[in-house]
């Protein structure tokens, strides 16, 4: 039996769906409440990934993801931040925090399914602490990660459309 996957959310109706759609896949999942109580089972279990929540009642999410990756024992854990921002500022700053990738709420049942398998299977960015947060957010979009794509689209759309028009100018 693998290591469970811990989920660090304080709301549960999360709570609920999280498990309830990562049982059905074959994943067993075990939750914190909040950052205090995820760091106690951290400490006594190492899980095979990080469900993290970015918005925690006595941290927030990218603090204890910063604070799991100075410590070396966890830089190998794979980290997946789940969030309802979907603005790229808020996204770069996980990634820059030490995230793998993201899982955007409202869930989509068969792609947090799929993020957590890549995840699991080493498929998400690995974390070297090096590269930039841009590098995270175009690792993730690559990896097939639609939020980040999407993200990714917004944070350069000027660029790309000037671009789009610079190369088809003469195009009839």
């Amino acid at each position: 039996m693998t290591t469970p996957i811990l989920y660090i959310e304080d709301e549960e109706d999360y709570q609920i769906l999280v498990k309830r759609i990562l049982h059905r896949a074959g994943l067993e999942v075990q939750i914190a409440e909040n950052g205090s109580q995820g760091m106690e089972m951290l400490q006594r279990r190492c899980p095979s990934l990080l469900l993290l929540d970015i918005n925690l009642p006595d941290t927030d999410g990218y603090a204890l993801c910063r604070e799991l990756r100075r410590d070396r024992s966890w830089v190998n854990l794979p980290i997946l931040m789940l969030t309802v921002q979907r603005r790229p500022e808020e996204w770069l700053r996980g990634f820059s925090a030490g995230a793998n990738d993201y899982v955007a709420k409202p869930l989509n049942p068969p792609e947090l399914v799929e993020r957590v398998r890549n995840g699991l299977a080493g498929k998400a960015r690995a974390f070297t602490g090096h590269g930039t947060a841009e590098y995270g957010l175009i690792q993730a979009a690559v990896a097939g990660n639609r939020a980040a794509f999407e993200v990714l689209i917004q944070k350069y759309r000027e660029r790309l459309t000037e671009s789009l028009r610079y190369t088809f100018r003469d195009v009839p």
